[in-house]
């Protein structure tokens, strides 16, 4: 009550057990069990910090430059959850290469597993609802860019010919390892970048 609509109700990871090389999560009420209704409690606000753009236009003489710089500060999902639980046979990102090998190892991620050890599997089903698996997805792209030059009268003398370049998505600077940081979700391919140019002629 009072929150917004997407946010994510989580377990609160605290990390690889060196012993037993599975995730554990903080036992909220102390019962010693860890259960959704009453250990996944922390929530996490899953919506844009801040967000914005810059806009601008310069000219000189008969050239022109325009651009327009959007920014975004928010937490996405870690692109691992693209993959199965590391030990099946399937691609895995190499942010699972740091994991538990043998007692008293310490690591970010937990042993690889297949599906007939049970509690490995539960432990990496917790791990997928939990805030272990929400990372900085902020970023800046220049989403915008045209470059352009107007031929002079003396060269093009039926009327005014500008002729231009223009790009769209052409870098994105963002600590997300992901895809593409935009999409609160997984499973998006990153917007398509786009070169164009032409002749604009009246």
């Amino acid at each position: 009550i009072g929150q917004p609509l997407n946010i994510r109700k989580a377990y609160h990871l605290l990390g690889v057990n060196p012993e037993t090389g599975l995730y554990t999560f903080e036992d909220m009420n102390g019962d010693g069990i860890i259960s959704a209704t009453d250990d996944r409690k922390v929530v996490l606000d899953m919506n844009p910090k801040y967000f914005g753009g810059l806009l601008n236009q310069f000219r000189y003489k008969r050239w022109s430059l325009d651009f327009l710089f959007q920014f975004v500060k928010q937490k996405n999902l870690s692109p691992e959850l693209m993959f199965s639980m590391p030990g099946i046979i399937s691609n895995q990102p190499t942010i699972v290469s740091d994991h538990w090998l043998e007692p008293g190892d310490i690591a970010s991620h937990q042993m690889y597993a297949v599906t007939s050890n049970s509690a490995a599997v539960a432990a990496y089903n917790q791990y997928v609802e939990s805030d272990g698996v929400v990372v900085d997805a902020s970023y800046i792209r220049l989403k915008n860019l045209s470059f352009a030059y107007e031929i002079p009268q003396s060269v093009f003398k039926f009327g005014t010919c500008r002729v231009f370049v223009e790009a769209q998505n052409i870098f994105t600077f963002t600590p997300y390892k992901g895809n593409d940081p935009e999409f609160i979700s997984i499973g998006y391919l990153p917007p398509m970048k786009v070169w164009s140019t032409g002749l604009q002629l009246t």
